[in-house]
């Protein structure tokens, strides 16, 4: 008489009663007249349980008036979790997607690669926007999803189970999702590309594979490298895509920049270091920060050829290397990113085409898995990560590169332009039941070994553009005043980049 259960509205049973089949109540090991504490999310109601022949066995019925009160969605397939005292239906995960609750309607649609599993997860999945939570009440405004329908529908619900998260938060609100979800959030921390580089070089596991990064406070930083590099790229300490990347080489007659404008490669040269720093100071934002690295010698006929490691924590909690994508940049280009015309391919093809030997493609391969599960280690040590990107590189060589792991969004669907559609399924699907896990709703595990699950595919190579998430952050303040006047902010982030947000009428956020 294993779940799932069908949750159903009696409108005649009192408000604090829970009926079920007496079948059902012996199976849960519930007495008659027990009285018990109903969990949903975050929200408790203390009830007495009855049995009454009539209710099939499958099925929980709650007064209409505790479904209201208690902003319970249904119907909708809960599964029961019964300890210490709590009679708690679920899941309930949260998919924190947007900032803003207009944006957040125009991002459903995206979330039908983890609707896709619902069948595989139960209970209820609301996506929200961060401008629908109020930290007061502890209630989110929303959308769930109807599993019946396959349609959103608007609703108000207690804070969830837990959430995964998929915007960029503040201090503040990592510290109070933290506290009332008591750690089961999820993804919960960006960090940049230079705080990725002081953790994993510290490490000395990992450290060699990461390229020596340093901190640009001024584009004179750069001669001594200019001299004793042969070149090196200047990266934003945020972004992704390969925006805003330059590249500077030394040539015979003297130094060239290259970077990415409206997707054409352009390359200016310079005969001497003093207009090159005039024109760094010119081009780069002095409200950003950059850092800058050597440039890699992982250029294979005459094209950047790299990888995206898709790497997340499935229903044990544990570390899984699903897949490898291969990453063919155009004829020029500085990065392999979408934007510049990059091509996809199954990463194991790449690396191929690198090296000759089958069995030392194999090692390579086995390698790659072995650095980002030891990365995803010790990222996950100071904050609750369950899903990156990781792009790698192979050099001339054969040493592995790891230059960055993406935290945020890391965009698992373009394995379908590398023809590798089955790959972003498994990682959605392994998002879910890591949420699922989280919400306790999937036992512990008896051994936690990371696991590596990697195939081989031929390419359907192609190109494709990827889009960006905001970042917001909750203003302190007055708690008795609950709208904010509608205006246009920047407030800086904890990486000092300048962040653009624009306000609507809300309920405040939690104050520092």
């Amino acid at each position: 008489m294993d779940g799932p259960f069908t949750l159903t509205a009696n409108p005649v049973i009192e408000s604090d009663r829970l009926l079920l089949h007496p079948d059902t109540a012996s199976f849960m090991a519930i007495e008659k007249h027990q009285a018990i504490n109903l969990r949903f999310g975050q929200a408790k109601y203390n009830l007495l349980v009855q049995t009454d022949l009539n209710v099939p066995t499958k099925e929980i019925q709650l007064s209409s008036n505790l479904l209201q009160s208690m902003n319970i969605p249904f119907p909708a397939r809960y599964e029961v979790k019964i300890a210490n005292g709590e009679f708690h239906i679920g899941p309930f995960i949260g998919i924190l997607a947007a900032i803003s609750k207009g944006e957040l309607k125009r991002r459903l649609l995206t979330l039908s690669r983890y609707t896709q599993h619902y069948h595989s997860i139960n209970g209820i999945l609301v996506a929200f926007a961060l401008y629908g939570v109020n930290p007061y009440t502890k209630q989110i405004s929303g959308y769930w999803y109807q599993p019946d329908t396959g349609k959103w529908k608007a609703t108000v619900t207690p804070y969830p189970d837990s959430v995964f998260n998929r915007i960029t938060l503040n201090k503040q609100w990592r510290k109070h999702f933290s506290k009332t979800l008591d750690n089961r959030l999820f993804n919960n921390y960006r960090f940049n590309k230079w705080e990725m580089y002081q953790v994993l070089s510290a490490d000395s596991s990992i450290q060699n594979h990461v390229p020596e990064t340093h901190l640009l406070r001024r584009p004179s930083d750069l001669l001594p490298y200019l001299h004793r590099w042969n070149g090196l790229y200047i990266k934003p300490v945020t972004g992704s895509l390969g925006k805003n990347v330059c590249c500077i080489q030394k040539e015979s007659s003297g130094l060239a920049i290259k970077y990415n404008k409206g997707g054409r490669n352009i390359k200016i040269s310079f005969s001497d270091t003093q207009p090159l720093l005039k024109f760094l100071n010119y081009r780069l934002n002095q409200r950003k920060k950059y850092i800058f690295q050597p440039i890699l010698q992982i250029q294979y006929h005459g094209t950047i050829r790299d990888f995206r490691l898709i790497l997340v924590k499935n229903q044990t909690g544990q570390w899984e290397d699903v897949g490898l994508i291969g990453r063919l940049g155009k004829k020029g280009a500085i990065v392999s990113s979408s934007i510049t015309g990059a091509l996809r391919e199954p990463g194991e093809t790449t690396i191929q085409s690198i090296v000759d030997d089958p069995e030392k493609a194999k090692q390579l391969r086995k390698k790659m898995s072995q650095i980002a599960l030891k990365a995803a280690q010790v990222m996950d040590q100071t904050n609750q990560y369950g899903n990156f990107g990781m792009d790698f590189a192979i050099d001339h060589n054969h040493h592995i590169w790891l230059i960055e792991i993406n935290s945020r969004d890391p965009h698992h669907q373009k394995a379908v332009k590398a023809g590798r559609g089955d790959l972003a399924k498994k990682a959605c699907l392994s998002n879910m039941m890591y949420a699922k896990k989280l919400a306790g709703f999937i036992s512990e595990p008896t051994s936690s070994p990371a696991s590596v699950s990697h195939s081989t595919h031929q390419p359907n190579q192609s190109s494709e553009r990827e889009s960006q998430q905001d970042s917001y952050s909750p203003n302190s303040g007055d708690r008795q005043k609950e709208e904010i006047e509608q205006k246009e902010i920047h407030k800086t982030n904890e990486s000092g980049e300048a962040e653009h947000t624009d306000r609507i009428s809300e309920k405040r956020g939690p104050s520092p």
